[in-house]
C-alpha cells in the first residue's frame, strides 16, 4: 500500500492489475495471462473474485495455463497454424498440455 510501484514484484504488480480492472465498470472484458505472476495462495483468491466477477461479463481471456480453464467460459479458441479456430474444452485443454 505505501510502496511504489517500481518497488512491488512481478506477482504484486499483477495483483494490482487484477484489483484495477475488476474495479472498472465495463460489460467487455480483454485479459491476458492475469493470473501467471501470482503467488499459489493469492491465485485462488483472485481465481475465485475473478470467477464472481465474470459471470456478468464477456471476456476474452489469452492464457498458456490449463488451470485456467476452470474459469466460467463458454468458447474456446486456439491458434492453429497462424489461424484462429473455435475448439472444444477437451481440445483446449490438449492445446495447453492438460491431458485431462
Amino acid at each position: 500500500m505505501h510502496d511504489f510501484p517500481y518497488k512491488l514484484s512481478g506477482g504484486e504488480k499483477q495483483a494490482v492489475n487484477l484489483i484495477r480492472a475488476i474495479c472498472t465498470p465495463c460489460s467487455l472484458a480483454l485479459i491476458d495471462e492475469i493470473l501467471t505472476s501470482l503467488h499459489h495462495d493469492l491465485r485462488s483468491i483472485a481465481k475465485q473474485v475473478l470467477t464472481e466477477w465474470l459471470e456478468e461479463r464477456t471476456a476474452i481471456v489469452v492464457t498458456h495455463d490449463p488451470d485456467d480453464l476452470d474459469l466460467p467460459f463458454t468458447r474456446f479458441f486456439a491458434i492453429n497454424g497462424g489461424c484462429l479456430e473455435e475448439v472444444d474444452r477437451g481440445r483446449a485443454e490438449k492445446v495447453l498440455g492438460n491431458h485431462v
